[in-house]
């Protein structure tokens, strides 16, 4: 008889760093629900007093290999002829990087049971930080993390381990995926055992040479597959919250009189609804990147939607009746959206003005509807919403365990993901027929009268072809012979005449989601499959974007094999120009920024390389000389500089238009929280990431001078141009000087931000006028 699931088995994982997806809690409570596997007694005293004699004194060297040998080479239990280090490492395990011309070398592999390089362990100084520049002879001076992962791919090995003593850091890197780690701290292992019986649970010879499916390898693959089941159930959920908020305002129209609504249409009513929820995710994904005041006492309490969450648990436990009637929660949803979009000076909660489209109030007219004063969206409702948008349900054997979200884990491309998910999907209103929904046939609703007065085999007929019960003439049909009395049971909620109406059919019908004559509801929609809009897995955005920038970035990307590649100075690659002209929500722009940032840094440690240590260097082109505007001194940590790089990528090097305007909102969104800019607005990109349609409109500028549709050659050009010309020209040229100013413009503090708002509502007053001409 298989173990009940212990909820509390994997709490171990609060107590350890983890960064991107490595083995997921659902997982581990799949393969050990009981927890980890424990470590004996014995082995656990053998360990501490090493770690003591080690403690004695870090940096003597023969204490710390004693210590680290006790841990990799006794705790984990791998037969010591599965590990080569030293003079017996074998040649494939040893590499040189086409770039950084010297070579990398593990202080151990581990042979896995086939020959191949399982694991690369790497060991580094006591004290040196894995994401600090390592300050050892040679050429490439780079953080332990970057060298033990450009090993990693090179050779192919998929795991890693990588220690300074004090910290072990288990590493994955999935091909043409960011690298995913969890870093164990030996410290904790004495005072949380259970931090120490994970480590050995993950490490232990069975990961490596056990059955297929108890190898860590397994265990990996099993939890991308489950996190990618986990992303489409959000996706499913984020469409209910919609729902679920459409249906809250549309009841209270209706107690209201009909006030909330009037005058509303459908589309307007789903729009308003798309945002609201939109910027429900848009924050989640930013309160657990800590980019809003998650941790101030003030934001947490007033604001932050995880201490709302938690309220809102404990009054509908504590208090049902209330929970049920009580509406303070949706006011509470308002005023952070205020706080986002105005920001607040108050000495005790300090935010900029983030502004955007998404979450101004007055982006278009039935925004209003959010904060009509009749509204009052019940708690029970809000807290639905929000549990929709923060848990899942994981099955685990024979349990089903409610599994938090973790937004810091998920790509920030997912939120493009979840909002063209929307696309499927409508908001529209019943007339005077009740709508109906077949059970097992998805959101498309039909008018109950469609099924009255047909024949029962016409029934059967109609309801086969639209999918019910999978299209099952036979289940159909005997469905409709024997009706489930809880379904009849379910239809007393509608008025009387609705649910005698329903009664028939209540068996093949979804019985909770029958709409009411003049009420609104969600369904099917084709605008998705109409634009054209689809959604780009990650793997395949990431590949293109590295395939189609790797020639431009390097000299010889594509010579011959021997030629070894030359990455361009950091001056080079911040004049590239990556434009998307049909960007969507900005996946393939995302990459575009992580991609070029990972190799400006490469540049960046590349120009430190050409000058005696500790000459100061300053950004963007890691130069002696500070830059006119820039006086930001070159970082020591990698993680530190990628931010700065991916700014100033952003900023300088990418483009997009779409035809969506809340599509281009998503991506200023995606870029804003790829780039890490909590000091920034999110209009920060206007410049570069514009709404309109890419397919229509003059091709090329200086044609409007001539005012041609079609491009022209300058032979055929008329010699009498329109009165009109010489303006254009002007206007174009103003414009194009502003525009280069913004390109050239970055953005260091407040004072910054207005300047360059001033500057881009300038040169759009000037494309906006060149547009008129081109319109008539």
């Amino acid at each position: 008889m298989a173990r009940r699931t212990n909820p509390h088995a994997h709490d171990w994982l609060s107590f350890v760093e983890v960064s991107g997806l490595l083995v997921s809690e659902p997982v581990l409570h799949a393969h050990f629900p009981q927890g980890p596997e424990g470590v004996s007694r014995p082995t656990v005293q053998a360990l501490r007093g090493a770690w003591e004699r080690f403690q004695v004194d870090p940096a003597d060297s023969r204490r710390r290999v004693r210590w680290i040998d006790t841990v990799v080479f006794g705790l984990l239990e791998i037969p010591k002829a599965k590990w080569h280090r030293g003079a017996s490492l074998p040649l494939k395990a040893v590499v040189t990087l086409d770039w950084a011309d010297q070579p990398l070398r593990p202080a151990a592999v581990l042979e896995g049971p086939e020959g191949e390089l399982a694991l690369g362990f790497w060991s580094v100084a006591p004290g040196q930080g894995f994401d600090r520049v390592e300050k050892v002879p040679g050429r490439w001076r780079q953080p332990p993390q970057v060298k033990l992962e450009a090993w990693l791919r090179k050779t192919g090995t998929p795991f890693g381990l990588l220690t300074n003593g004090r910290a072990f850091r288990l590493l994955h890197v999935p091909p043409g995926l960011p690298a995913a780690w969890i870093e164990f701290d030996a410290d904790l292992w004495f005072e949380e055992k259970a931090v120490l019986d994970a480590f050995y649970t993950l490490l232990r010879a069975q990961r490596w040479f056990g059955t297929p499916e108890q190898r860590l390898s397994a265990l990996v693959r099993e939890s991308a597959e489950r996190q990618a089941d986990l992303t489409d159930s959000l996706g499913v959920q984020v469409r209910q919250a919609v729902e679920r908020l459409i249906l809250a305002i549309d009841r209270q129209d209706q107690a209201a009189g009909g006030r909330i609504l009037a005058n509303v249409p459908a589309d307007d009513l789903y729009r308003a609804a798309v945002y609201a929820v939109m910027r429900l995710v848009f924050l989640l994904f930013a309160e657990e990147r800590g980019l809003l005041p998650h941790g101030v006492v003030f934001f947490d309490d007033g604001y932050g939607l995880g201490r709302l969450l938690k309220t809102l648990e404990d009054e509908r436990r504590e208090r049902p009746d209330t929970f049920r009637r009580e509406a303070d929660a949706w006011p509470r949803l308002l005023a952070l959206f205020r706080l986002v979009f105005h920001g607040s000076t108050h000495p005790d909660l300090t935010l900029p003005a983030y502004g955007g489209d998404l979450f101004d109030p007055r982006a278009f007219q039935a925004m209003a509807v959010l904060e009509h004063p009749d509204l009052r969206i019940p708690n029970a409702d809000v807290y639905a919403i929000l549990r929709a948008l923060t848990h899942g349900t994981a099955k685990i054997g024979r349990d089903a365990i409610a599994q938090r979200y973790s937004y810091r884990t998920l790509d920030v491309e997912h939120i493009g993901y979840l909002y063209e998910g929307l696309l499927d999907h409508r908001a529209a209103r019943a007339g005077a027929d009740p709508m109906v929904k077949f059970a097992g046939a998805g959101e498309a609703a039909y008018p109950l009268s469609d099924l009255e007065g047909l024949s029962p085999d016409e029934v059967v007929e109609y309801a086969a072809t639209r999918g019910a019960l999978k299209g099952d003439p036979t289940r159909i049909r005997e469905r409709l012979e024997h009706p489930d009395p809880a379904d009849q049971e379910a239809l007393n909620r509608y008025a009387p005449a609705v649910a005698r109406r329903c009664r028939p059919y209540a068996s093949i019908i979804q019985v909770d989601e029958v709409v009411e004559p003049g009420r609104f509801y969600l369904t099917t929609s084709a605008s998705r499959r109409a634009t054209g809009t689809h959604y780009t897995p990650v793997q395949y955005t990431r590949a293109m974007v590295a395939e189609t920038l790797e020639p431009l970035v390097y000299v010889g990307a594509h010579g011959r094999p021997e030629e070894p590649k030359r990455l361009r100075p950091p001056r080079q690659l911040l004049d590239l120009k990556v434009c998307d002209p049909a960007m969507g929500s900005g996946a393939f722009l995302v990459q575009v920024v992580r991609y070029l940032a990972e190799r400006l840094v490469d540049a960046w440690w590349a120009e430190r390389e050409k000058h005696p240590p500790g000459t100061p260097l300053y950004l963007p082109f890691a130069e002696p000389v500070p830059d006119r505007e820039e006086r930001v001194p070159l970082p020591d940590e990698r993680e530190e500089a990628l931010v700065w790089a991916r700014r100033f990528v952003a900023e300088r090097c990418v483009y997009g238009v779409d035809a969506n305007p809340l599509a281009v909102e998503m991506a200023k969104l995606s870029l804003w929280l790829v780039t890490l800019a909590r000091d920034k607005p999110f209009s920060f990109l206007d410049h570069a990431l514009r709404c309109g349609d890419s397919l229509v409109g003059v091709c090329r500028a200086e044609d409007l001078a001539d005012w041609r549709i079609r491009s022209t050659p300058p032979a055929e050009r008329p010699v009498n141009r329109p009165i009109l010309a010489d303006r254009v020209r002007s206007r174009m040229e103003e414009a194009r000087r502003l525009r280069l100013e913004l390109e050239a413009f970055s953005v260091r503090a407040p004072a910054d931000v207005r300047a360059k708002e001033r500057l881009h509502r300038q040169a759009q007053d000037r494309v906006d006028e060149l547009r008129t001409w081109a319109d008539l």
